[in-house]
Parts: structure tokens; C-alpha cells; sequence
């Protein structure tokens, strides 16, 4: 195209690389302009938008995350370390050495709500898609119990959970650990439930458990409101 319009124009066209960043694109990152004494490095951040970065400074019930903040928090200051040396720079392969060094930074022993904010994982209940949160006690599962369908009929001392909670990853054994499941009321396609029979399984299936959750939370199996099995 520039070779056609050098013949139009009658002038060598040199084209230049830029980085042109829009503010509709889907993760942004902006900071304020470094002054005389500092770098972009070490400027504050004056807005930060998308599924990756949106929750630099934590997690919060109003962005929804498949993963803790704490990716995010050293995701941004990854990019501004990058973005100090230059817009060459950001073409580059990401750095694990330096990645880690962000992540081990957002570690903060002096700060420890903050840090614990940034490993928490927010977990919403939905009612317009019928789909709640619950927790039992811990579940010691296998190498082969992921597969079992009727594994949830073996819960402990199943119980409701508010709408929108906090959660933190423990390790096995963790005192007042318990394990975390989800009850839904799922719409089944015919299509569905003809190949759920063919293979000798009940066209639509009605847990117990997530029935009495469901109660719990205004519905029953006909969808109307009903009263709470749960304290």
C-alpha cells in the first residue's frame, strides 16, 4: 500500500513503528507520567481495566475474577518495569525471572490484610442463572472420585453460603478448611435427556443436596418460592 501511494505522491515513504494503544482495548493499563526523579516503574497507576488487571490493588465483589488479585497486582507492575526501558521493550518475550520477582514483591509481611486481599478468590451466588455456592466439610478426593457423578451424595454437613463470598486456597489439613461445591438448577434440552437414557441415566437429574440449597435460596423444583431447610 505505501509502495502505491509513494508512486501517487511522488515521496519515499519511511514507515515508523509505533505502539498505538486504544482505550477500548480489552486490558489497559495507565499511569501518570513520570516526573524528573522517578520512572514509569515507579509511577502510581491512575486506572487499569480488564480481566487481567483490573484488580491490581485487590479483588472486589463488583469485577468478577477466575483467579486471585494477586496475579493482577504483579501483572501491572510487570508491564510498567517493561514499559521504563522503552516501547521496544514490550514486544519482548515475557521475563520469568522478573515475573516472579513482582510476584514475590506483592508479598507484603508488614501488610498482611492487604496481602491476604490479594489472594482471595470472590465467589458470587448468581438468581438469574440459579446457581449458588455451598460448602461441606472437606472432601479427601482421589485420583478417581472427579468423575464420580454421585459424589455429592457423600457431603458432610452440607451448608448454605451467602451471596458473595471470600475464599482462600489452604492446604489439606487446614484447620476450619472446608471444601466448596455449587448447586444449579440447569435447563435440559430434550436432546439431552434422550442421550442421558440411551446411556441408562435418568433424563433429568434431581440432587437431594442441591435441592434443599435451592430451597434454601427462594426456590423449590417448580421454581416457585418456598421456605429454607437451612438455619
Amino acid at each position: 500500500m505505501l509502495a502505491d501511494q509513494q508512486v501517487v505522491i511522488g515521496i519515499d515513504i519511511e514507515p515508523e513503528l509505533m505502539f498505538l494503544i486504544s482505550n477500548d482495548s480489552n486490558n489497559r493499563l495507565q499511569v501518570e507520567s513520570p516526573s524528573d526523579d522517578r520512572s514509569v516503574a515507579d509511577s502510581a497507576i491512575i486506572t487499569a481495566s480488564g480481566g487481567t488487571l483490573a484488580c491490581h490493588a485487590g479483588s472486589t465483589p463488583t469485577k468478577p475474577l477466575p483467579h486471585p488479585a494477586v496475579t493482577d497486582s504483579p501483572l501491572a507492575r510487570y508491564l510498567q518495569a517493561v514499559a521504563s526501558r522503552g516501547e521496544e521493550a514490550l514486544a519482548e518475550p515475557f521475563d520469568p525471572v522478573l515475573g516472579r520477582k513482582m510476584i514475590e514483591a506483592a508479598i507484603d509481611p508488614a501488610d498482611p490484610v492487604r496481602t491476604l486481599l490479594l489472594f482471595q478468590n470472590v465467589l458470587a451466588a448468581s438468581r438469574g442463572s440459579i446457581s449458588y455456592p455451598f460448602a461441606a466439610d472437606p472432601v479427601n478426593a482421589g485420583p478417581d472420585r472427579d468423575d464420580i457423578e454421585d459424589a455429592d451424595a457423600q457431603l458432610v454437613k452440607p451448608r448454605a453460603l451467602q451471596m458473595v463470598n471470600r475464599v482462600f486456597i489452604v492446604h489439606n489439613g487446614t484447620e476450619g478448611a472446608m471444601s466448596l461445591h455449587n448447586a444449579d438448577a440447569w435447563k435440559v434440552t430434550p436432546a439431552s435427556q434422550s442421550k442421558r437414557r440411551e446411556s441408562g441415566s435418568a433424563g433429568v437429574r434431581r440432587d437431594p443436596i442441591a435441592l434443599d440449597l435451592l430451597r434454601h435460596h427462594g426456590w423449590d423444583r417448580t421454581l416457585r418460592q418456598t421456605t429454607s431447610p437451612f438455619p
